[in-house]
């Protein structure tokens, strides 16, 4: 399964005398296939949510080593590096998706995460050569297919019965 609208949520949370500096966030592309528009695609769709509002949006652009860093939801995009995201007492929420690279491509790879805890560094990784992280920058047609789980029928169902039910 790829995503569509590829989406990792990192959230860290910051004791009142640690600090929590996030150095980098990078997109590792191990496979990399065109997308094949003469097969057919089936949307599975997630619409239980109710919104968020992290303290970042990062989007690592593929093949740069370079990661745009926005704070908010209105925020300016920065460079990272040499920027970084520092932590405060209350925690924050990092929204993570992959930007750029060719047009209509299937992607498996890996989110890295490197940041320091009180000056020791660490990492955090998102995909692995064996279980990647999976994702497309392909433009999915309108007609594409929609499902959505019902959570009370306990069922797959269109969006248009879904939408019906609320």
């Amino acid at each position: 399964m790829f995503s569509s609208f590829p989406l990792v949520s990192l959230v860290i949370a910051a004791g009142t005398s640690e600090q929590i500096v996030v150095r980098r966030i990078e997109t590792v592309v191990y496979e990399k296939k065109q997308f094949d528009h003469s097969r057919t695609y089936t949307r599975v769709a997630c619409i239980h949510g109710g919104g968020f509002n992290p303290g970042y949006f990062a989007g690592p652009i593929i093949g740069s080593g370079v990661t745009e860093v926005t704070e908010g939801l209105n925020g300016d995009p920065q460079p990272m590096p040499p920027g970084t995201i520092t932590v405060r007492d209350e925690g924050i929420e990092i929204l993570i998706s992959p930007k750029g690279g060719e047009s209509d491509f299937i992607f498996s790879g890996a989110i890295l995460v490197s940041y320091e805890i009180n000056g020791e560094k660490r990492a955090v990784q998102y995909g692995s050569g064996e279980r990647p992280y999976r994702w497309t920058n392909a433009s999915l047609s309108s007609t594409t297919p929609s499902l959505d789980w019902d959570e009370r029928d306990g069922r797959w169902k269109t969006m248009a019965e879904v939408s019906a039910h609320r």
